[in-house]
């Protein structure tokens, strides 16, 4: 086949520039440091790097939760060391005051630091960082005027609708009286749940069972975990309307639980014991205590069930118990608690299933300045007050997380109620401030112990020196905290030395409504509180120097209260501790995952790299071949080109 030489001329032409397209690619690869400018120079890598370039970006983000985790974490436990050491120097103190040499007026000094110690335990649970708070969970910003940060002092913690006050309401039994009836399924929903059939609460030998405090209670409790709504027990109480009178009580004169008191003979104010000691006697049938409130006799539940007190004309006037001859119930009455607003509400559009469980509607019952009596609804939605309380208003179940993978978080702070509420900071710090102050007590336990609870204290036999004890009384204070102001109700407690034994001061005492009395096992009188969180108790003026010879007058609660504190400083400092330790788990999780995301880092950025990136010495190298070749073949294509027509012939 014979070429021409247009065909040469146009077969160089087109090497030339294929040779000049290839030393502009390579130049600008040099120039960009980058292999590839389009899709087309090589779709595969091109494809790679791109999702390389995605995952770095991603991994880059990460590292960045990191940092702010990091600090979250960082500022979060120094606020929880601060916190600590603010604890060491609350115990130093209580052991200070523990000595017995300390005055009165130092102990209120060494109170005025532990309330300033309380003050700043309290900002720093409110410590933030760039104006978001660490501890308050997902809430780390958007708070109101009535919530105005994740702690706030004087209120109280989560919401709570209570009970009747006093505690118990009663139905006198008759047959003009229609009868109360239980609640059906349907009658009453929290939440929109249904509260299903109250049944009989297994406990009252009496009637109406199926509608006492432990009933309804039960029932609401059974659906706590949909409701978030859980109901404790107040007990029934009943309070005869006068002192006893002396007498003679026959058989079936005074029934209280089915139990018959009688036959007894009575003296005023009972102050014999006789009927004290016949109803406490007789508790392990009845499930009723009785206590004598100087000469009065009241009677409380050991639980949720009622109390039915039956009394004949003579009964009536001897005891004064029901205020007329004849039979009444008296109910206990409930109290809800929910961490979260809730709605209790009756299907009739009344109030009177309220009534019936003791949650009587209306502003001046529950407490909520919108609730309206007789409406069948009460929304439970206003923070109460309480003095010396701290409320946590932040997010109460998610700690704040930062995204460390496609599909993994990780926690980097806690929400205040389990990083500081539930240590029990707050509350112990405010307890010792209390115990420095001499006031809301809580429990304490007699330093003279008992060698016979039977004797009388004018025997002698008991065991500690009663030599000093005389007829008279003591004033008992119990303080109810769950009401703003915390309501006082005080009870006199006679004492007769020629009558009275160690054993029946220890039933008045234990008869009072929220206190219990017993004897340890080394028969010293241990007095409490039935809930520490809602009752405290102050015994004084003691006219009878009983409390003072059996060793429980308010220096010996005092003394009792700093112990106490002492090793509740150290439990709370072992919680602390335990926190502090999570923080710093957690900080290594973070140390962990960042060291994984720098190594993610550095192989995608070189694997990266080998895709995308221009290797420099290797494309000098190739511009200056295609240069040699491009310079050649142009040396080439000048003498080829200058050939004549006769070069073909």
């Amino acid at each position: 086949m014979r070429i021409t030489m247009s065909t040469i001329n146009k077969n160089i032409l087109n090497n030339l520039d294929r040779t000049t397209t290839e030393m502009a690619r390579i130049n600008n690869q040099i120039v960009t440091g980058r292999q590839m400018s389009k899709l087309s120079d090589n779709p595969v890598n091109l494809a790679v790097a791109l999702s390389l370039r995605t995952n770095l970006n991603s991994v880059v983000q990460y590292q960045e939760n990191i940092s702010y985790g990091k600090g979250k974490l960082a500022a979060a436990e120094t606020s929880l060391q601060e916190i600590k050491t603010q604890m060491i120097r609350a115990k130093t103190i209580s052991i200070q005051a523990a000595n017995g040499t300390v005055s009165a007026a130092n102990r209120i000094l060494m109170a005025t630091e532990i309330n300033n110690i309380f003050q700043h335990s309290v900002t720093l649970g409110n410590s933030a960082l760039n104006g978001k708070y660490l501890f308050g969970g997902y809430r780390t910003s958007g708070y109101t005027e009535t919530e105005p940060s994740p702690f706030a002092q004087d209120r109280y913690d989560g919401y709570r609708l209570n009970g009747n006050n006093p505690a118990s309401f009663s139905y006198t039994t008759g047959p003009t009286n229609p009868a109360p009836t239980p609640l059906s399924q349907g009658d009453l929903t929290i939440n929109g749940v249904e509260i299903s059939d109250v049944v009989s609460d297994g406990l009252s030998p009496t009637e109406y069972d199926t509608i006492s405090a432990a009933a309804n209670a039960k029932a609401i409790n059974d659906l706590s975990d949909q409701t978030g709504v859980t109901a404790n027990i107040i007990p029934a109480t009943v309070t005869a309307s006068g002192a006893v009178t002396g007498g003679a009580l026959g058989a079936g004169d005074l029934i209280i639980n089915g139990t018959d008191m009688g036959p007894l003979a009575l003296l005023n104010d009972d102050s014999d014991n006789k009927l004290l000691q016949a109803i406490n006697s007789s508790t392990a049938a009845t499930g009723v205590t009785a206590t004598n409130n100087n000469g009065t006799i009241m009677l409380s539940a050991v639980d949720g069930r009622n109390i039915q007190v039956t009394t004949s004309a003579n009964g009536e006037a001897l005891t004064q118990l029901n205020g007329a001859p004849g039979s009444t119930v008296n109910f206990g009455a409930i109290q809800l608690k929910s961490d979260e607003k809730f709605q209790i509400k009756t299907a009739a559009g009344t109030d009177a299933n309220l009534t019936a469980i003791g949650l009587n509607g209306g502003a001046v019952n529950t407490g909520e300045p919108e609730d309206i009596a007789g409406d069948g609804e009460i929304w439970v939605r206003a923070i109460a007050n309480r003095d010396g309380a701290v409320r946590y208003n932040g997010d109460r179940n998610n700690d704040i997380e930062i995204k460390i993978s496609k599909s993994s978080n990780l926690a980097v702070t806690k929400r205040g109620n389990e990083a500081l509420s539930e240590t029990n900071v707050f509350t112990d710090i405010k307890r010792l401030e209390d115990a420095l102050r001499g006031e809301n007590f809580t429990e304490v336990t007699s330093t003279g112990q008992v060698t016979s609870t039977s004797d009388t204290l004018a025997s002698g036999l008991n065991g500690f020196d009663t030599s000093s004890v005389v007829a008279g009384n003591f004033a008992v204070t119990i303080t109810d905290h769950e009401y703003y102001p915390s309501q006082d109700t005080t009870f006199t407690i006679p004492v007769d030395p020629a009558v009275d034994t160690p054993e029946t001061i220890r039933q008045k005492l234990n008869g009072i409504p929220g206190l219990d009395a017993a004897w340890d096992a080394d028969r010293h009188l241990q007095i409490k509180t039935s809930d520490r969180d809602r009752y405290t108790v102050a015994i004084d003026n003691d006219s009878s120097n009983f409390t003072t010879a059996i060793g429980i007058d308010k220096t010996k609660m005092q003394g009792y209260a700093l112990q106490i504190s002492i090793g509740e400083m150290d439990i709370v400092m072992d919680s602390l501790t335990s926190q502090i330790s999570d923080f710093g788990a957690r900080q290594n999780r973070i140390e962990i995952q960042s060291k994984i995301l720098g190594d993610i880092k550095l192989s995608s950025t070189e694997a990266l790299s080998e895709r995308q990136d221009t290797d420099i010495t290797e494309a000098i190298m190739n511009l200056k071949a295609k240069e040699f070749a491009y310079q050649s073949a142009l040396q080439a294509a000048a003498k080829t080109m200058q050939l004549s027509i006769m070069n073909f012939l």
